[in-house]
């Protein structure tokens, strides 16, 4: 088995897939959360740092959308439930700490948060002409929002190629911040929030490193990019936001990079096959991946000592139809049924 040495800046010591020692986990632990085995429409899913909490959007009768917290084990049917009528689906964040939630209704540009279940919503965000928002994140303490917002139109009203902006705004309605400069030629940026909400990372083109910056986007740098001329596809941040990660690809297929903020030195940490999505535990110590295919998706967790397999599961009709926790110890799911309804399914590993 070759190992990849430590790479200091994170102690992150990783295999890689091509040749690494694979082993079997104890059997994970699946919970379904009562009253939602039969949810109708799409259902799009949201997880607290811990995976404590899960927000569950969805619309239970094809008209007015439901947000609901729902505890990880199913102890309760909801820890808090509203509804926000339509346009919702997958517009939505949970903060890492489950307290707050944010949603966008499409289309409008702007976004809401609620700090509670009995909470008035509070606009936060108003971006027009830039009115599909989407890819909503809150950082831990639910203090700040980032969300992308795209539009089929240029400042004139011509119609142009789908162009996509990266803001970020105070959930106490403070202030808005547009972080990209001019708008990318695409629907959807790789940006990731750190955990203790200081530090943004972004990427306005694929090829070139990734920007890093304060979580407004003052005293930014562009980080190399990523080795071979390979394609950023995501990009990831330890809780200080000093290490920054690169999810790419390129023929060869996925591969997880860590850069050092403030050395520059890019450290491949892991390789996988084409259909990788990663994730990365909240101490740095291993990686999450999702080897996806046609049906389903197997839970690969790789350490010092080899890749183990978690569980498979079972491959969800739309993408946003999962989400994994914070620190990456918890996967949510959604299962399809014949008759059109769907279950929620919750895993955890026996060894986090």
């Amino acid at each position: 088995m070759k190992l990849r040495t430590p790479i200091g800046i994170a102690a992150l010591v990783l295999a890689t897939c091509a040749a690494s020692k694979r082993t079997e986990a104890q059997a994970p632990t699946v919970h379904t959360t009562p009253r939602l085995k039969a949810l109708v429409g799409n259902v799009f899913y949201r997880a607290s740092a811990d995976g404590s909490a899960v927000l569950v959007s969805h619309s239970p009768n094809g008209e007015a959308e439901d947000l609901v917290v729902v505890p990880r084990d199913g102890s309760t049917e909801t820890l808090w439930r509203r509804s926000v009528g339509r346009g919702i689906y997958n517009r939505v964040a949970l903060s890492g700490n489950g307290a707050k939630v944010a949603y966008s209704r499409a289309p409008g540009g702007t976004v809401q948060v609620l700090d509670g279940p009995q909470s008035t919503p509070r606009e936060i965000a108003n971006v027009a002409p830039d009115g599909d928002v989407r890819q909503l994140v809150l950082s831990h303490d639910g203090a700040l929002a980032a969300f992308t917002a795209s539009s089929y139109r240029d400042a004139a009203g011509n119609l142009v190629r789908v162009r996509a902006n990266l803001y970020v705004a105070k959930t106490d309605g403070s202030g808005v911040t547009k972080i990209t400069s001019s708008p990318v030629s695409e629907k959807f940026i790789a940006f990731a929030l750190s955990g203790d909400g200081s530090t943004l990372v972004w990427v306005d083109d694929a090829k070139q490193g990734a920007w890093v910056g304060d979580a407004d986007g003052k005293n930014a740098k562009r980080l190399p990019a990523a080795p071979g001329g390979r394609a950023i596809q995501a990009v990831f941040t330890n809780a200080a936001g000093s290490t920054i990660y690169y999810q790419s690809v390129g023929l060869d297929g996925v591969k997880l990079h860590a850069v050092d903020r403030a050395q520059e030195t890019v450290t491949l940490l892991h390789e996988g096959a084409h259909g990788s999505i990663y994730a990365l535990s909240a101490d740095g110590t291993s990686v999450h991946r999702l080897q996806t295919g046609s049906r389903t998706a197997t839970w690969w967790r790789a350490t010092a000592t080899g890749e183990t397999k978690v569980a498979d599961v079972s491959w969800p009709r739309h993408l946003g139809s999962w989400t994994w926790s914070g620190d990456a110890g918890t996967l949510v799911w959604c299962g399809g049924a014949p008759s059109g309804g769907a279950t929620t399914y919750v895993l955890q590993p026996a060894q986090p």
